[in-house]
C-alpha cells in the first residue's frame, strides 16, 4: 500500500474510525509530500521519525514493519497488540511510522500463531486504536470469536482507547477490561465523499469523463452526487451500521441501545452502559479479575 492508495481509501471507502483522526490522518496525509527533516516536519511530528534514515549513514536500512510486537508472554498467556489506524493489506515500515497504521492481516496472523502454540492457554489483545477501515473488520472479529468460543478464551484491555473498529473487534472478547480514562465505543460508520468541482471549476480544470455504467463514477471528487447516489451510499452506511449493531449485542447483550450510536465513553460510562465488565487502574489488576 502506498501513501496515495491509503489518501484514497480514506475518500472512497468506509470507515469504522473517530472522525477526527480521520480528518487528522488525511492533513498529514497532504503535507507529507512537502516535508523535510527539520522545519514544518519537526514542528508537527517533534523529533523526526526519518531522521535516522534520511542524511544518515544508512539511508535505505529500513527494517520490516514493526508496529505489530512479537508476542509478549504474561505466563501462559500470548499478548497480541493491536494499535493505531486498522487498514487491510500491507503497510511499509515507513506509512507505520509516520501515519501509524497497523495491517489487520498481521493481527491475524498473530492469533494463528497463538491458537498454535501447545504453551500459549489464552490469548489478550491489548487496544490501542481509533479504529479504521471496514475492509476485513467483520472478518477478523468472527475469527476472534471463533477462536474464543472453539480453541482458546481471548481477553480484551485498553489504557487508551479502543474506538469504532477496534470496539468492533474489542466487543468479540470473552471479558474485557479497561482503565478509567481509556475510551471505547464510537459504534458508528461513515463515508467521505470529496466534491472538488469548486474548486476545479475556478482552477479552470475541466473533466471530461466518459464511463460505461449508471453507477460507475458514484463519489468521484470532480462533481457532486446526485440524489439517488446519495441514498445508494447512505443505505450502505447504515447497512454496516446495523452489521456493526448486531455483532455487538450479539458479543454484549447487556450492552445499552443507547451506546451504539456512534459515542466514545470513558471507563465509569462504559462499564454503566454494558460496553465493557472491568474497569481499573492496570493490567495486573485485570489480570487478577479474570483469573479468579
Amino acid at each position: 500500500m502506498s501513501i496515495i492508495n491509503l489518501r484514497s481509501k480514506l475518500i472512497n471507502n468506509k470507515w469504522l474510525m473517530t472522525g477526527d483522526n480521520c480528518l487528522s490522518l488525511l492533513r498529514t496525509i497532504d503535507l507529507i509530500p512537502t516535508l523535510k527533516v527539520g522545519g514544518i516536519r519537526g514542528m508537527i511530528f517533534g523529533d523526526s521519525p526519518l531522521a535516522n534514515y534520511v542524511g544518515g549513514d544508512d539511508q535505505n536500512d529500513i527494517s520490516s514493519n514493526d508496529n505489530v510486537e512479537d508476542d509478549e508472554s504474561e505466563g501462559d498467556m500470548s499478548m497480541i497488540t493491536v494499535s493505531g489506524i486498522l487498514v487491510k493489506g500491507e503497510v511499509s515500515p515507513l506509512e507505520s511510522m509516520l501515519l501509524d497504521v497497523q495491517d489487520i492481516d498481521e493481527i491475524s496472523a498473530a492469533l494463528d500463531e497463538a491458537v498454535n502454540d501447545p504453551s500459549v492457554t489464552s490469548i489478550c489483545l491489548c487496544f490501542a486504536s481509533p479504529g479504521g477501515e471496514v475492509t476485513g473488520i467483520p472478518e477478523l472479529a468472527r475469527k476472534i470469536k471463533k477462536i474464543d468460543e472453539t480453541m482458546k478464551p481471548v481477553y480484551g484491555w485498553t489504557e487508551i482507547q479502543a474506538c469504532s473498529g477496534a470496539q468492533w473487534l474489542l466487543s468479540q472478547c470473552r471479558v474485557t477490561g479497561m482503565t478509567p480514562t481509556a475510551t471505547i465505543g464510537s459504534i458508528g460508520v461513515y463515508q467521505l465523499v470529496l466534491d472538488m468541482s469548486a474548486k476545479y471549476k475556478n482552477e479552470g480544470v475541466n473533466i471530461q469523463a466518459i464511463s460505461s455504467g449508471e453507477y460507475k463514477l458514484i463519489g468521484s471528487d470532480f462533481r457532486p452526487l446526485t440524489k439517488n447516489e446519495e441514498d445508494i451510499i447512505t443505505n450502505q452506511v447504515e447497512g454496516i451500521h446495523e452489521e456493526f449493531k448486531h455483532t455487538v449485542t450479539n458479543g454484549r447483550p447487556n450492552v445499552k441501545e443507547e451506546a451504539l450510536e456512534g459515542l466514545s465513553y470513558n471507563g465509569k460510562e462504559a462499564l454503566k452502559l454494558g460496553l465493557t465488565d472491568y474497569v481499573g487502574d492496570s493490567f495486573e489488576d485485570f489480570l487478577n479479575e479474570i483469573t479468579k
